[in-house]
């Protein structure tokens, strides 16, 4: 198991998670600068949390949109076959997607697509669900910096909507990702049917 993991691990992968931790110190010096002393620890640890939120949707779910809208290659069914067309910004004559582009981002949700290859296109469902998190859940985050930094009580109920937000997505987001996991990472046979991946992810979600 550990051979196979390590056989994953790439100079994207590493580059990749030296990135998020870089943004996890920057939400924590950010939080030292414009949080006073005798800031609560809890409080400073969800200023963290969130501004660290806002980065990722930002920088990294942005980036995978931005990807989505701006990077393309003309269709040629002698390449493709035309059930990966989803008539994304209403044409049939271009594939967008990361797996079209060449810049630090698409190397990075290319290696994410190796375990749920709808991040290499520009699947209709995960586009909308990424527009809802980067220009929702990403500004909503933010705003809740600026709250606790104002001592604004009204943050508390907005981080609960946020956090209610994420587990939805997250819980929305496995109930459709585990059968195409299933099917990119598991030796599919022809009698592994769709109806044992539904069940199988079913089992696993509990």
């Amino acid at each position: 198991m550990a051979s196979s993991i390590l056989d994953h691990i790439d100079q994207t992968t590493i580059l990749s998670l030296f990135a998020v931790l870089l943004l996890l110190i920057s939400s924590y010096a950010l939080s030292l600068r414009v949080l006073s002393i005798s800031t609560p620890r809890s409080l400073r640890i969800l200023f963290i949390w969130h501004f660290f939120d806002f980065l990722i949707h930002t920088i990294f779910e942005g980036s995978f949109l931005y990807n989505c809208f701006f990077s393309s290659q003309p269709y040629d069914p002698a390449v493709s076959h035309p059930v990966i067309m989803s008539n994304f910004l209403n044409t049939s004559e271009h594939m967008f997607g990361a797996k079209y582009a060449d810049n630090w981002a698409s190397k990075l949700w290319m290696v994410y697509a190796q375990a749920d290859r709808r991040w290499a296109g520009a699947d209709l469902t995960v586009v909308s669900l990424e527009l809802l998190t980067v220009l929702g859940a990403g500004p909503l985050a933010l705003w809740i910096c600026w709250g606790i930094v104002r001592k604004d009580w009204r943050v508390n109920f907005w981080m609960v909507v946020l956090a209610t937000g994420e587990l939805y997505g997250g819980k929305f987001w496995l109930s459709f990702s585990l059968p195409v996991a299933f099917k990119d990472c598991l030796p599919c046979s022809s009698s592994f049917s769709s109806i044992e991946l539904s069940k199988r992810s079913s089992d696993m979600l509990g």
